[in-house]
């Protein structure tokens, strides 16, 4: 750490005057003798101009030994004191930034309140202490902050403090952090500080030591208070994932993470609830926090007996330390059932029926006669000739099976079908122009990449190939089987080679040397699916093995109505879209209650309209819980448009694992954070700056030393006169 000097008693710096008393007595002492002439001695001039030329140098030397210890004596005097550059002592003008982490961790209940109740004490207790800073800030880690403006209006700052609320987001450091200290800098103010009131987390306050314009900013000290509860108790559900296939009347899984934040093992219930009320518990056992099991998976499933917006959420029964995360809110739309249009080729006449790549599709979307069973896909056959733009406008989902070609209108259509979220299935086949998908479809991204002519042969005497790589994690493809070995074989005898795939294309199912059989690929806010062999047995026996439940689960997980978000995280923008023709002015959105009970906070945002309609931007959306919008404006005598959206913490934050204060120095200091100091409260952290500006007890020993070499050397000095005499 880079050091400078002060001195406790600036004033008896006066002294250092005494360090001219050698060269006055010496000008008062030097009497020019009068000179006389010895002839017999005119010899030895030369010899004692020598000697005296040598004499005069030694006394320079000593006068100034002399003047350089009274010096040191006068610093000693004065208490010298060493502390970090840019300089921390009590009593100077001071400049301050405090910045509240207001993150979901704060919201820890201890004794005395929860965290961030704690840090805002704290911060009001140095706002209004008898040695408050002169000018000073207030900063939340979370929610709408703005700039870091100095005030010397310490009560508003006050009351600016107790109007920071709990966020569900993660601290946010490094920038504003940042922000301050270039703030500070500019100050004239001799005495800089951030304060720092947080829980010193370590998935967030890692993060500061890449905050460079702290270190570099002069003079500005970083004092972190650390309110955290160290063991806390907390289990938290940190993850949902929602199966794709969301239908009315049939199944919807919920696959919940629970993570065990406590240090002790615990045993958590956990819940779905929602349109259909409350599931029955779930028992999970749960390991400590840091060791193996303390983190499980709760299968959890729901079947909705109607169409529409279904808002719930999976939650643990068990109070702890931190409710904030026992919950985790989902907001997804049930489709009343998946509509698949299969667009066919030609096909072969000398072929039987069921060798149709067209009819193998239709067997697998519609595996029961109308009326025979309740079944959630509505399917649709049109040939290619005929697709017309009403056709793809009603599909969820598309299938291109064995087309020979598109016409420039109909690859429009079918693009424009992609990007507002719908799925393109494109099978490939004997029939299908090569040339043509290159020129019009590859150009639009309705295929993964360039394709090339059909390789291999057919017939009972010809060489398959069979598939070696299969992904099971894509959602097409998982929980088929338990792995990759046993998913039944797959042959292929011909397909239609992938010359180069784009960057963002998954495959799915290749060949040996990577030759793609099934790819995917995202284009706008829908996703493209490339078969490079036939959805019939006669070019593979993938329509056998694999293709019906594949197909399925494509044309389930399909319907458009649920691209929107299952939910944002803190922070996040979000579009609300009221529909072009409600006549929307603006979008009410009540904010979710910060208790049970409270009275919720409106907030209004303006509708414009864009290209893809009306849009509503909203975004404050730093709590976590369920947001209710609703639309006003012209058309109110009509049905209002209305809706909900969800807001959930980052599981991360949930963990809890925090840094002790002197674990946190060391590590800012370890990456060169020299003016860095960390506490249990204000207090201590300033006892902790102040012990680095002490005075220094080894000037003492220095004053005594100056006292003993001068009263060494002045008896020295008479006894050399003495002798002198003498002779």
């Amino acid at each position: 750490m880079m050091l400078g000097l002060g001195f406790v008693t600036p004033w008896l710096l006066a002294g250092l005057a005494a360090a001219a008393i050698p060269f006055v007595i010496h000008l008062l002492a030097s009497v020019r003798a009068k000179e006389v002439r010895f002839p017999t001695l005119r010899f030895l001039r030369m010899s004692m101009e020598k000697t005296a030329r040598r004499r005069r140098i030694q006394h320079w030397l000593l006068l100034l030994l002399r003047a350089a210890a009274l010096a040191l004596l006068a610093m000693a005097a004065a208490e010298p004191f060493q502390n970090a550059v840019g300089g921390w002592q009590a009593g100077q003008r001071h400049a301050a930034v405090i910045v509240l982490d207001n993150s979901l961790s704060m919201s820890v209940k201890r004794e005395e309140g929860t965290c961030l109740d704690i840090a805002k004490r704290q911060a009001d207790n140095i706002l209004g202490a008898d040695d408050a800073p002169a000018l000073a800030a207030v900063a939340a880690t979370n929610g709408r902050t703005g700039q870091v403006q100095l005030s010397a209006d310490l009560e508003a700052l006050r009351k600016a403090v107790r109007a920071v609320a709990p966020s569900a987001g993660r601290a946010a450091l490094p920038g504003l952090v940042e922000q301050a200290a270039g703030v500070l800098a500019k100050a004239d103010c001799p005495k800089k500080t951030i304060y720092l009131l947080g829980d010193v987390q370590k998935i967030s306050y890692e993060e500061l030591a890449t905050a460079r314009e702290l270190a570099r900013a002069e003079g500005v000290y970083l004092l972190v208070v650390d309110v955290g509860q160290q063991g806390a108790a907390n289990a938290a559900v940190t993850d949902v994932e929602i199966s794709p296939e969301r239908l009315a009347n049939q199944p919807v899984g919920f696959k919940a993470t629970v993570t065990n934040a406590s240090p002790r093992a615990r045993q958590v219930r956990v819940v779905l609830r929602g349109q259909g009320g409350q599931s029955e518990p779930v028992t999970k056992d749960l390991a400590a926090a840091g060791s193996a099991g303390d983190s499980g998976t709760v299968w959890l499933s729901r079947t909705f007996a109607r169409a529409g917006e279904v808002t719930g959420d999976v939650a643990i029964l068990d109070d702890d330390d931190l409710n904030e995360d026992n919950a985790r809110r989902f907001h997804i739309t049930v489709a009343p059932a998946a509509r698949a249009l299969v667009v066919g080729g030609p096909g072969d006449p000398n072929d039987s029926p069921k060798l149709s790549p067209t009819w193998c599709l239709e067997a697998s979307l519609s595996p029961w006669a109308a009326g025979e069973k309740a079944w959630p896909i509505e399917r649709r056959t049109v040939a290619a000739a005929g697709m017309a733009d009403n056709d793809v406008a009603w599909a969820d989902i598309v299938f291109l099976s064995n087309v020979p070609a598109l016409t420039e209108t109909q690859t429009r259509t079918i693009e424009r079908f992609v990007k507002g979220g719908g799925t393109l299935v494109v099978a490939m086949g004997p029939d299908v122009n090569v040339a043509a998908y290159n020129r019009l479809l590859a150009p639009a991204g309705l295929l993964p990449g360039e394709l090339g002519e059909a390789v291999g042969q057919v017939g009972a005497d010809a060489d398959a190939m069979a598939v070696t790589a299969i992904d099971v994690e894509h959602p097409y493809l998982a929980g088929f089987y338990a792995s990759a070995s046993e998913f039944p074989r797959v042959l292929v005898w011909r397909h239609v080679p992938l010359r180069a795939a784009g960057a963002n294309v998954r495959t799915l199912l290749a060949l040996p040397g990577g030759r793609a059989i099934l790819t995917v690929h995202p284009l706008g806010d829908g996703r493209v699916v490339c078969c490079t062999t036939t959805a019939s047995p006669k070019w593979s026996d993938l329509a056998v093995r694999l293709g019906p439940p594949m197909w399925i689960r494509m044309t389930l997980s399909a319907p458009r109505t649920m691209r929107s978000p299952e939910s944002y995280p803190p922070g996040e923008t979000v579009e609300i879209r009221p529909g072009a023709g409600a006549g929307a002015e603006r979008v009410s959105v009540t904010l979710p209650a910060e208790r049970t009970g409270a009275t919720a906070a409106v907030e209004n945002a303006t509708v414009r309209m864009t290209e893809r309609g009306a849009v509503a931007t909203f975004r404050n959306t730093t709590k976590a819980g369920v947001y209710a919008w609703r639309a006003e404006g012209k058309g109110s005598d009509r049905e209002t448009p209305s809706g909900e959206f969800v807001v959930n913490a980052p599981g991360a934050e949930s963990r809890l694992a925090k840094f002790d204060a002197g674990e946190f120095v060391a590590m800012m200091r370890a990456k060169g954070f020299a003016r860095v100091y960390a506490g249990a409260s204000v207090d201590q952290v300033h006892r902790a700056v102040e012990a680095d500006s002490e005075p220094v007890p080894w000037w003492d020993r220095v004053a005594a030393a100056v006292i003993l070499l001068l009263v060494g050397e002045a008896m020295a000095a008479n006894l050399r006169r003495s002798r002198e005499r003498a002779l």
